[in-house]
């Protein structure tokens, strides 16, 4: 993870460890149909993990809770111990990188889209 200047009053996050703590999530479009149902998980700092299932699973939505492009519905999400709806969004984005698994091409040169 990127270091980047921690504006003022933003929660310190000392690692990088993730968990997932007895969460739940419905699309706000779609409130009926609950998409993880009292997922908890740990991942602790330094290590690798993967997200394998069917499609609908929940894997893409694990990863846009870690994202901040939605929060759960409920229970916890933590970086390091630090409950994640704490952190400024914001900031926070400038420190994480994702890289989708459809790939986005522009109207342009193969070496453009590359670059």
């Amino acid at each position: 993870m990127l270091r980047r200047a921690r504006p003022a009053g933003i929660a310190a996050v000392d690692s990088h460890s993730i968990t997932f703590r007895n969460v739940f999530f419905t699309y706000p479009t779609r409130q009926n149909a609950v998409v993880l149902r009292d997922l908890s998980l740990s991942i602790p700092d330094g290590s690798t993990c993967a997200l394998v299932g069917p499609s609908g699973s929940g894997k893409s939505t694990i990863i846009q809770l870690l994202c901040r492009f939605y929060d759960a519905s409920a229970g916890d999400v933590e970086i390091g111990k630090v409950e994640i709806r704490s952190i400024d969004v914001k900031w926070y984005r400038s420190i994480v990188g994702l890289v989708g698994q459809e790939p986005v091409l522009f109207d342009a040169s193969l070496a453009d889209n590359v670059r």
